[in-house]
């Protein structure tokens, strides 16, 4: 994820407690442009709900406003996610797909890595990451590849996937319990981390 975004998701699930999605490598639909998501400097927001999707757009940009890109919201595609990118973006053809790193900062000019410029973040401790992946193992939730969660303290792929499947599926009325997600984000609370990341 790039150190920009970073900041941003780490706020959006400590603050609102929702899932999010970044690494996807692919193109726009119906583009030729590679999406943010390829880069990992894209985050969708997962919710349904129109007042909530609205009040976190509004706080994005009052925090981070002059970070952001590009916003889509409860438009085509996205009545279901905000999608957030931020600036430095990703240019040309990303790595994943086999291109070289080209990033365009806010004022034109490219370099070779994304920028961190946002003051502030979050971090989540080792025991933190045990504690969640627990959580998730005894609420039956499997990584991505279909197996219990190591219970170590790495937050990979499978930890994430996990998460994520799990709130989507308690957002929609299965999966987690309303319990067991407060029991997740009580033990994921976040740690504020000092200067720039």
């Amino acid at each position: 994820m790039t150190p920009n975004l970073e900041v941003v998701v780490d706020y959006v699930k400590a603050e609102y407690g929702l899932p999010v999605g970044i690494t996807n490598c692919r193109k726009i639909s119906g583009k030729r442009t590679w999406s943010q998501h390829s880069w990992s400097n894209a985050a969708d927001i997962y919710t349904t709900n129109k007042a909530l999707g609205d009040r976190i757009v509004a706080d994005l940009y009052d925090k981070f406003g002059e970070h952001i890109r590009y916003v889509l919201w409860w438009r085509a595609s996205h009545y279901n996610h905000i999608h957030v990118d931020m600036w430095p973006y990703g240019y040309g053809t990303p790595p994943c797909a086999g291109g070289h790193m080209k990033v365009k900062n806010k004022d034109g000019t490219f370099s070779r890595e994304f920028s961190s410029d946002i003051e502030g973040g979050f971090e989540v401790t080792a025991l933190q990451v045990i504690e969640l992946q627990v959580a998730l193992n005894k609420a039956g939730q499997v990584g991505a590849d279909g197996n219990v969660l190591a219970e170590d303290d790495i937050w990979g792929p499978n930890s994430e996937f996990a998460l994520v499947n799990g709130l989507i599926a308690c957002e929609a009325g299965g999966g987690l319990t309303e319990g067991e997600v407060k029991v997740l984000i009580a033990d994921t609370a976040l740690v504020p981390r000092e200067g720039p990341q």
